[in-house]
């Protein structure tokens, strides 16, 4: 993805940029989250990673739709392999959790 933003003209992002935006986004977990998992072991901890995963790749999936029929034949299929990759893996996530 650097590549295509320098074709583009675009500068990449700094890693403590990119983290610092990443707060921001849908299905990143804030602190206090992040401080929860920590803290949780076991069974707590497979539900909470499970329950934050299926967060996480919702906005995978968001993010992606935004792209996903882009002029762009690359981002276009990125964008549907990301779509279809993150949904398969959200169904093995809630089929874990109703376990």
């Amino acid at each position: 993805m650097t590549a295509w933003l320098t074709n583009w003209g675009y500068s990449a992002i700094d890693q403590d940029m990119a983290m610092d935006m990443g707060h921001g986004m849908q299905g990143m977990l804030s602190d206090a989250q992040l401080d929860e998992l920590r803290a949780s072991s076991g069974p707590q901890f497979d539900r909470l990673f499970a329950t934050y995963m299926i967060a996480h790749h919702e906005g995978a999936i968001e993010m992606a739709k935004q792209v996903e029929n882009s002029a762009n034949s690359e981002v276009a299929a990125l964008a549907k392999s990301i779509i279809a990759e993150q949904t398969a893996e959200i169904e093995q996530l809630k089929a874990f959790l109703e376990q």
